[in-house]
């Protein structure tokens, strides 16, 4: 058996001697479940971490109270410091019992990475707090920060099975879920306790930025800051992009692209494709949104929208809106997934479609009622921006409450029947008796021959019915450019 030592790496932490096996000690390893054959591992094979270059750090069992340390309270955060040392991140405690103010017990959060120290066993003093105690000191011996984490602070509850860690001031101290992956500096921690199967890699990906620390699993956080100010107890979110998904604090996000989702926080169920895609979406949810910059400036809390294109003019005309499907300015409309939603319509330019809708009309008035062009609206979800006009082909009238005999009047342009005018003065609905019939209105003045460029149409009657009745119109034809 051959043994090679690595020794004279300049960032080597550790001296490693790695037998070379013969050929016959080749083997497939056995068999492993999930989670139930990894929770046989014995503690020292279980988990793997490293850290780049020569720091060393606190080892967390060699921590010892000492000065006079007054004033404390439970969960204080004290960071250290000592003389003749040189950090690149200073070590962190957390005070976790007290006796009249002084501490008794502590947590160590933080390692510290020092590279340069006096001597291997060091009395620290206060730098800072974040509470009123004072004069705390803690002796302690200094490690490789490796050994830190690879065993002590990835068995807290004696639980962590199959982690991998790779990175500096990673993961925290109390740590114990199984499965995770971390890969960059202070990537992955954020994750607390019993967080399991989460992946991060890059610098602060899952990281250390937000306020406090979060319990969540099957999140995958992959490029620099994904998932940096994680919140709350999020799940099987998964942001992959510089920034992508930086806040969620929800669940079943998934975002591809830098900065896609940024905002994203108690949203759920969004799936987001496209660098800065959905970059102020924050409280919406089941939104799919495809493509640059799409939904970047008006998407805030609107729920199952879908939305299509390649730039930020592809957006809902809302914070709110929901329901809405935009495919590049070209096709727009409402979805029928909404029980609130009557008036489903899909249209784009040139195709056939319902170009406005009013609903339960009043026949028995002769003031202007008005219908919006949904096309032609710029805050309607059925906008479509490359429309610029539209021709009339039919007009509907339907479900009605009482029968129609006597109501007349035409579809104006203009208001207090000005502009032009679709149909006439005289043009009767009388074929809509009620609810199951219906009064259809073709080849009137002006509609085979105008070509129309109003964003709302009036219907305006010049004959009242004389009795309570309504009616459903709809607005029938093609959007045009």
């Amino acid at each position: 058996m051959t043994t090679v030592s690595l020794l004279a790496l300049p960032c080597a932490l550790l001296a490693l001697s790695l037998p070379l096996p013969a050929r016959a000690d080749v083997g497939l390893p056995p068999a492993m479940s999930r989670d139930a054959a990894n929770a046989t591992l014995p503690a020292a094979r279980n988990n793997l971490g490293l850290v780049p270059g020569a720091a060393s750090g606190i080892m967390p069992s060699s921590i010892t109270i000492a000065g006079s340390p007054t004033g404390y309270a439970i969960g204080e955060v004290v960071t250290l410091t000592c003389a003749g040392c040189t950090f690149t991140t200073n070590p962190v405690v957390v005070v976790s019992a007290v006796s009249a103010g002084v501490p008794t017990a502590m947590q160590l959060r933080v390692p510290g990475a020092l590279t340069q120290a006096p001597s291997a066993s060091l009395t620290f003093t206060q730098s800072s707090s974040t509470a009123a105690g004072t004069g705390l000191q803690v002796t302690a011996a200094l490690g490789v920060i490796a050994a830190d984490i690879s065993v002590a602070s990835l068995n807290t509850a004696g639980s962590a099975n199959g982690n991998m860690i790779l990175g500096a001031e990673t993961p925290l101290s109390t740590l114990y879920g199984a499965e995770n992956t971390f890969i960059g500096d202070r990537a992955g921690g954020h994750f607390d306790t019993s967080s399991t199967a989460n992946t991060a890699v890059g610098h602060n990906a899952g990281g250390v930025a937000g306020a406090g620390t979060v319990v969540g699993s099957f999140n995958t956080f992959v490029g620099d800051d994904a998932g940096r100010n994680i919140a709350g107890t999020p799940s099987s979110n998964t942001g992959i992009g510089t920034n992508a998904l930086r806040v969620v604090a929800a669940n079943n996000n998934t975002a591809l692209g830098s900065g896609t989702g940024i905002a994203v926080s108690s949203g759920t169920n969004n799936a987001l494709l496209g660098r800065n895609a959905a970059a102020v979406l924050a409280t919406g949810a089941k939104n799919t949104v495809v493509g640059d910059s799409v939904a970047s400036t008006a998407l805030v809390g609107g729920g199952s929208n879908i939305l299509i294109g390649y730039d930020s003019n592809v957006d809902t005309p809302g914070a709110n809106t929901t329901d809405m499907l935009q495919i590049q300015r070209s096709i727009a409309g409402t979805l029928t997934n909404a029980a609130s939603n009557n008036n489903p319509s899909i249209c784009a330019v040139g195709m056939p479609c319902v170009l406005g809708v009013l609903r339960g009309a009043n026949f028995n008035v002769t003031t202007d009622q008005s219908i919006a062009i949904r096309p032609l609206t710029s805050s309607n979800v059925g906008f479509i921006a490359g429309a610029t006009k539209y021709i009339v082909t039919d007009i509907y009238v339907m479900n009605c409450s009482a029968s129609l005999t006597t109501a007349k009047g035409g579809f104006y342009t203009g208001a207090s029947k000005t502009g032009t005018i679709i149909g006439a003065t005289t043009t009767a609905f009388t074929n809509c008796t009620g609810a199951t019939t219906m009064q259809r209105l073709s080849g009137l003045t002006n509609e085979d021959t105008n070509t129309f460029t109003a964003a709302t149409l009036n219907l305006s009657l010049t004959t009242a019915q004389g009795v309570a009745a309504t009616g459903d119109v709809y607005i029938m034809g093609y959007p045009i450019n």
